[in-house]
């Protein structure tokens, strides 16, 4: 009977926890009162945990001693909400943009922002997110004070022209401020094979207090970022795709002359007195050797000069009025695809992404392909927290001709401008007319199209940026910190053209085409240790 008595208060004392339990459910929203899923719900201390549905609702299971529940959720700040005797527990939980302003990331240390006496600016990811464009320092500006970002290309995947106050010194007046992506500096020029979708936090330091730690490299400016970092609970995984468009420069701002304008302006300059040996004026009825010619020309050479054949040739000219730019411009688009996946406990969090990136420039040729991946690991255990992070890039950037060969007449936009605009650049099968061009047989725009059907010149860029923190809590406001990073960049560029072609038979050296190539490969070991 004692036996049976003992073995009953066991099992009692064994599902006694198991009827204490009580489930909680409640609904998670943002500050609007829009439902937000896949919220990561944790007991705190605990790994028990679930994540919201679609509509917000959860539902959760908690143990006798649980204390307080943590909402936590990719760019959102977590919130802490005691359990106590409550059956439903409804969260409001607030974008992680208002967090951002009360924290500087200096790339070494993170300060309070009423502690922090230097000039910075702390934008968050979204700043990037929404402007698809190669190079993320293209949609920086206006984003901060200060900050003065311009780009004089058209070609995606082109790095900007950034200044921070101004510009410092005749002798700096092409620096770049310093870039530095989890305490690893990487060239302001690779911006090409950088995902900006993985960033957390972008900070401009803008005065010498607060680039000071990086010495000379800080001159001008430095610009922090941070990538995301996985959240504690269970796994997330988002998929997340973006299409853009590109449009052509503006070409009404000019004024140009059509083709019945430029013809009368050639025949008052014939007028005048100016030598010009152009349709406008060669071919006019004012002409003085326009008087002699026969009235029509003989059937056996139906192309001899005369005055039929002549108000021909006017007359058709007349007619022809191409606006270039819709032949040598298109409207650019873009597409953005990416996958990631984000989690882990309180002890070990990661995050993982892969996302690919295809623009097709306004040129005709110009274009960036981007295949980008990456890893960012933290774990901690006791007082060491360690964090991993990596990324790896492979871009493909097509250049237009007109940035490699620059004021010519195979750039695209300046033919567009200066070419006549009686030229018609195809014949009836559509094939392009190119040669050898004169005043009166035009073959600028025909040379343009086929150089670019013509030519390659290319760039393949491999990137690796990683880095590896170590920081140990010596004392609970002393940190031993020690980041060891790696910037890699291999680049092979190609330039090539056929050797059939027209633009290849104008190639010197007494041989038709070019088909050059070059690599360079560039690393960059950093150490950095301190006290925080």
């Amino acid at each position: 009977m004692r036996k049976l008595y003992l073995l009953l208060m066991g099992f009692l004392l064994f599902v006694a926890p198991l009827w204490a339990q009580r489930t909680i459910s409640g609904k998670v929203t943002d500050e609007k009162g829009n439902p937000v899923p896949n919220v990561s719900i944790i007991v705190k201390g605990t790994t028990t945990g679930t994540t919201s549905k679609s509509d917000g609702s959860y539902t959760i299971v908690v143990p006798a001693n649980a204390k307080a529940l943590v909402f936590s959720s990719v760019d959102m700040r977590s919130v802490e909400m005691p359990i106590g005797s409550q059956s439903a527990i409804n969260v409001a939980l607030t974008t992680e943009d208002k967090a951002l302003q009360e924290v500087v990331v200096t790339g070494y240390t993170r300060e309070k922002k009423s502690q922090f006496v230097g000039a910075a600016t702390t934008l968050s990811s979204k700043v990037v997110e929404t402007v698809p464009v190669g190079a993320f320092d293209q949609a920086l500006q206006g984003r901060a004070p200060g900050l003065q970002v311009s780009s004089a290309s058209g070609q995606p995947g082109t790095s900007a022209t950034i200044s921070i106050r101004g510009m410092h010194s005749i002798q700096a007046a092409f620096a770049q401020p310093l870039f530095v992506v989890d305490g690893v500096p990487i060239p302001a020029g690779d911006m090409q094979t950088i995902n900006p979708n993985d960033f957390e936090t972008i900070t401009v330091l803008k005065d010498a207090s607060a680039a000071a730690m990086y010495g000379a490299r800080g001159g001008i400016g430095v610009i922090v970022i941070t990538t995301k970092k996985g959240k504690i609970g269970t796994p997330t995984f988002t998929y997340r795709t973006q299409v853009g468009f590109t449009q052509p420069p503006n070409w009404n701002k000019f004024e140009l002359m059509n083709t019945r304008e430029i013809l009368q302006y050639e025949e008052r300059l014939g007028m005048a007195g100016f030598s010009t040996n152009t349709p406008g004026w060669v071919y006019s009825p004012n002409h003085p050797n326009y008087a002699a010619l026969p009235a029509t020309s003989p059937a056996s050479n139906p192309y001899s000069p005369s005055k039929a054949r002549y108000d021909f040739l006017l007359d058709s000219t007349r007619n022809i009025d191409i606006h270039y730019p819709d032949l040598l411009f298109r409207q650019g688009i873009s597409q953005t695809h990416e996958i990631n996946v984000s989690g882990g406990t309180d002890r070990t969090r990661f995050f993982l992404s892969g996302g690919f990136f295809d623009q097709k420039g306004t040129e005709l040729s110009s274009r960036l392909k981007r295949y980008t991946t990456r890893l960012n690991l933290d774990v901690t255990a006791g007082k060491l927290n360690i964090a991993f992070n990596t990324a790896i890039g492979y871009s493909i950037t097509h250049r237009s001709e007109g940035e490699f060969l620059g004021n010519s007449a195979r750039n695209s936009f300046q033919m567009s401008w200066r070419a006549k605009p009686y030229e018609n650049p195809y014949r009836a099968d559509g094939s392009i007319i190119f040669g050898p061009t004169t005043s009166l047989a035009k073959k600028e725009i025909g040379n343009v199209l086929e150089g670019i059907e013509n030519s390659l010149w290319r760039q393949n860029q491999v990137k690796i940026v990683s880095g590896l923190t170590l920081a140990y809590k010596l004392l609970p406001s002393v940190t031993i910190k020690n980041t060891f990073g790696i910037e890699v960049a291999e680049d092979r560029w190609q330039r090539a053209i056929k050797a059939n072609s027209y633009i290849g038979s104008l190639q010197s050296f007494g041989s038709s085409g070019i088909n050059s190539e070059a690599y360079e490969m560039n690393a960059n070991l950093i150490n950095t240790a301190g006290v925080i």
